[in-house]
């Protein structure tokens, strides 16, 4: 189904666009969720080259519950790992 030029895909097909596109960015990128998690971060590392510029903009830990920071803080970690230029951000 399309609607105005975007295509749904579905649940559990959105990992595989990402992987590809991240493939191919060559300077810089920003990651902008409410929560992350380990999984979905070295996911990414996996594909997205080390030379990028990186940043992430997450909500702050009096916004989640406490598994979900715990999670979100092990994926940033993750990025911080890979990346030579990344910052995280919270949510104002």
């Amino acid at each position: 189904m399309s609607l105005n030029g975007f295509a749904l895909i579905g649940p559990g097909k959105i990992l595989a666009y990402l992987r590809e596109d991240l493939s191919r960015a060559s300077e810089s990128l920003v990651i902008v969720g409410p929560w992350l998690d380990d999984y979905f971060a070295e996911q990414i590392v996996l594909v997205a080259s080390p030379d990028l510029n990186a940043r992430a903009i997450v909500r702050d830990e009096q916004q989640m519950e406490p598994e979900a920071w715990h999670r979100t803080t092990a994926a940033l970690s993750i990025f911080a790992g890979h990346w030579n230029d990344f910052k995280a951000k919270t949510q104002e």
